[in-house]
């Protein structure tokens, strides 16, 4: 809007280096719609010259409306990545993390599961982040079945539902579900960076 009111057409790359050149009052860049170093330099110093507080006649009326629109939730946008998980379930405590979080069998999980969902629960990082993550995998489906299913617990009774073996085969699906989430997310990620190298390269070639 401020170069809009200095007369700025930012049409394209040559309307803009006209416009510049008439503000000024000189020939300085060379309109040839191709955005080099000068073209930038010159943008910068008009945008330099702009007022910190500066508002133009539709913002003043966009405040105004502003304050008469009603106060609306917070949502939280979702990550454009997909989903990542802190933790990689690596290491030989993963059953003693389970039992101090009295996680023994399919049934000690699901409770768990609908426990921790309700308001006021608080666990440490490593806590909340598998909840998120065993959440994630069961797709919000506690039941035995799915847990069966999802993490390959076989309900043995020898040592509770979730024997030593068990034990294993649920740290070995969580840290194989980590790998793939959290290798889509980088992968997207990366993809979103080149993508926007692309852009940017384009742009200076203009």
């Amino acid at each position: 809007m401020y170069l809009d009111s200095m007369g700025i057409d930012m049409s394209n790359a040559q309307a803009m280096q006209a416009s510049i050149n008439k503000h000024y009052g000189n020939n300085r860049l060379a309109v040839d719609n191709k955005w080099g170093n000068k073209s930038q330099g010159a943008l910068n110093e008009l945008l330099r010259g702009m007022p910190a507080d500066y508002v133009n006649a539709d913002m003043r009326e966009g405040l105004a409306n502003e304050k008469n629109i009603p106060d609306q939730p917070v949502v939280d946008a979702p990550d454009p990545f997909g989903y990542k998980t802190s933790n990689t379930y690596e290491g030989n405590d993963f059953a003693s993390r389970m039992k101090g979080m009295g996680i023994k069998s399919n049934a000690d999980l699901i409770n768990f599961m609908h426990n921790s969902g309700k308001a006021g629960w608080k666990g440490d990082a490593w806590q909340t982040q598998f909840r998120s993550d065993v959440d994630k995998a069961l797709g919000g489906d506690y039941s035995d079945a799915n847990i069966r299913k999802t993490f390959h617990t076989k309900n043995g009774w020898g040592g509770g539902f979730l024997g030593g073996g068990d034990f294993a085969d649920f740290q070995n699906a969580l840290q194989t579900n980590a790998g793939v989430w959290n290798g889509m997310y980088d992968r997207k990620q990366e993809e979103a960076r080149m993508d926007a190298g692309r852009q940017q390269y384009a742009a200076k070639q203009a």
